[in-house]
């Protein structure tokens, strides 16, 4: 396979943008992060959350129009406009691009609010909004319908697979010509009853201690078929398959190309963990992507290696215990486990 990274938009509890999240990663932000209290049987306890809001999307979609979109959409607009604009093709009309979204859980608050629209008003009024944002592919519409795009689209949700599955149906679809660039856009949303099914984790009721915090985030890639592309090229995946109850062990490989002027310093600290600094969701392997690929596009160095001049980054997640993440540059594993 490949898919070549030429463009990025991102939401995470950093921010807005590309930059937010490289100051995150340096330690030079700090995350949108809250307390609240959960009410179990066995009493309240204390939950920590990660945030994200689309701050922006104002600026290019009417006050009207966001009425009717669901906040999950939102973030995955904004993220496609901002990719958009990064990878220079936001006036180039003649190219075809397809959309695949992804969600580890799908649209959770807006199926929710229809679940409870049913039952308060009966099968005769629930609420029509809500029952078209709860559609997983309402986000691959919003994002069609706004962005004027006439590709192909599709929408993947398989829990800790989601964004394994999305990078490979995109770069199929590179591979048979059926577009010129696709949006891989991936992400998740907090809700209260998984926010409560946590708390109830950190109270004993899972296999191994849960020691993650839940946390939201939306991400879109644009993909293509350029080996030199900005934020370099995927070139390989290997997954396990998901095992209920265990996980899955996905590998993405990462290739870069070019070249390393040395002149910006190393980051503060080793690149792994990043859920313990945006939270942890199924499709968290996506934010891992675009670690690694901003890291090249800026061109520093990782633990005293250039990683300009390395020839891949490998990013391994593991299935035993909770998460376990690697990046491995030029040999050396940088090692994380919850």
């Amino acid at each position: 396979m490949k898919a070549g990274i030429s463009g990025l938009g991102m939401i995470t509890p950093f921010g807005v943008g590309v930059e937010h999240f490289w100051q995150g990663l340096r330690g030079r932000r700090k995350p949108q992060y809250v307390m609240e209290l959960i009410d179990l049987a066995q009493g309240q306890r204390e939950l920590g959350m990660f945030k994200a809001v689309a701050e922006g999307l104002k600026d290019y979609i009417s006050p009207a129009l966001l009425r009717r979109i669901d906040p999950l959409a939102q973030k995955a607009l904004l993220c496609s406009i901002l990719a958009l604009k990064d990878a220079g093709i936001v006036d180039d009309t003649n190219k075809n691009i397809g959309i695949v979204t992804g969600t580890g859980y799908g649209c959770l608050n807006a199926s929710f609010n229809f679940q409870d629209s049913l039952i308060d008003y009966g099968d005769s009024a629930p609420s029509p909004t809500d029952f078209i944002n709860s559609v997983h592919n309402s986000i691959c519409a919003q994002i069609s319908i706004a962005l004027k795009i006439t590709g192909p689209v599709t929408t993947i949700s398989s829990f800790e697979l989601t964004t394994a599955q999305v990078i490979e149906t995109a770069a199929a679809w590179l591979k048979q010509d059926s577009c010129d660039y696709v949006f891989a856009c991936i992400g998740d949303e907090n809700h209260m009853l998984r926010n409560y099914a946590t708390a109830l984790f950190k109270e004993g009721c899972a296999q191994d201690d849960v020691v993650y915090e839940p946390g939201e985030f939306f991400v879109s890639f644009v993909l293509s078929k350029d080996d030199n592309a900005k934020y370099g090229c995927i070139k390989e995946i290997q997954s396990s398959g998901f095992d209920y109850g265990v996980g899955c062990t996905v590998q993405y490989t990462l290739e870069i190309s070019q070249g390393n002027s040395g002149s910006e310093p190393s980051l503060s600290s080793e690149l792994s963990g990043i859920e313990r600094i945006c939270g942890y969701s199924p499709c968290v392997d996506a934010l891992y992507l675009c670690a690694a690929a901003v890291i090249k596009s800026k061109q520093v160095t990782l633990s005293g290696k250039a990683i300009g001049r390395q020839e891949r980054i490998i990013i391994k997640r593991g299935k035993d215990k909770c998460f376990q993440n690697y990046i491995i540059t030029g040999g050396k594993c940088l090692k994380h486990s919850h």
